[in-house]
């Protein structure tokens, strides 16, 4: 799931190496429901060097970091 929805979001394709031990839990409140979300973090390896093209206009930045 994580690679499916890099590769749709940003346009990598990426190999899943393994999962961070960290987890984002937020709950957002709108006027009629509420939206509980989990964010897991993963570590990947770059496949191919495709154009980032990121569809979310929330998202203004990004930054790729080396896990070593």
């Amino acid at each position: 799931m994580a690679k499916r929805e890099l590769l749709e979001e940003t346009g990598y394709n990426v190999k899943v190496k393994s999962i961070i031990p960290y987890s984002n839990v937020s709950l957002w409140e709108y006027p009629d429901y509420m939206q509980h979300t989990v964010i897991f973090f993963y570590i990947c390896e770059l496949i191919d060097n495709n154009h980032i093209d990121i569809q979310d206009k929330r998202i203004n930045t990004y930054k790729w970091v080396s896990s070593n």
